[in-house]
């Protein structure tokens, strides 16, 4: 994704979204789970920067910095 800031890498998105292969072990899912946040994460920082903060570490709410 190119964006007017930078590019945002997202390779491997699709198959983390997909959960594809992960199978019913929920110790895959819970780990596929916290790939996708890391993911999103980084994805909503590059895009918005310095115009928004996590709340807490763990948590994964955000508030806009003015």
């Amino acid at each position: 994704i190119h964006t007017a800031r930078k590019n945002v890498d997202i390779t491997g998105i699709r198959t983390m979204v997909s959960g594809e292969g992960k199978g019913d072990d929920p110790e895959m899912q819970v780990k596929a789970a916290k790939q996708r946040w890391i993911l999103i994460d980084r994805a909503m920082t590059s895009l918005l920067g310095d115009k928004i903060k996590r709340l807490s570490p763990d948590s994964n709410a955000y508030k806009l910095v003015k």
